[in-house]
């Protein structure tokens, strides 16, 4: 297993994202990829940090879980209000969207892939360990928070039933 998750701090690019635009005809080009090279020239790439992992899985989710039509279809995504700040179990099933979602383009064929939420012991998978189990210690809150003065591990994450 590689240092990734030892020496995680929020400068430390975990994925990237593609954001092509804000309205509805462009969600599917709303994806995730392991490197920059997964997406086209003229797309905007942004790089995904711990930091903000969480924002970036609610932004993915709500472009995704409506349906694009010939009504909306040049609708706009605008600024959301904060009222989603402290609805933990939104963010949660935001992040549990954006990991099964079709979209989610990560594979280990480009690089390490930092989105497998499950243990091997959990898959029953007994030759090999994955190079990264980032996501399955942020989910079980086992990774440092740095920002903490205390070293403090950051929450674990509850999903709704």
């Amino acid at each position: 297993m590689d240092s990734f998750c030892k020496n995680i701090n929020s400068k430390k690019v975990i994925i990237f994202f593609n954001a092509k635009a804000n309205d509805f005809q462009h969600n599917n080009r709303i994806c995730f990829g392991s490197s920059k090279k997964s997406f086209g020239n003229g797309d905007i790439n942004l790089k995904i940090y711990i930091s903000n992992l969480i924002n970036i899985a609610i932004y993915f989710s709500v472009r995704h879980a409506i349906a694009a039509t010939w009504i909306n279809d040049r609708d706009q995504f605008l600024y959301p209000n904060k009222l989603y700040d402290k609805d933990d179990e939104f963010k949660s099933d935001c992040l549990a969207f954006m990991l099964f979602h079709g979209q989610n383009r990560i594979s280990s064929k480009e690089g390490t892939n930092h989105f497998i939420p499950f243990s091997e012991k959990e898959l029953n998978i007994t030759k090999e360990a994955f190079e990264s189990d980032f996501m399955y210690k942020f989910i079980n809150g086992k990774i440092k928070d740095e920002n903490s003065l205390f070293g403090d591990e950051l929450a674990k994450i509850e999903f709704s039933p």
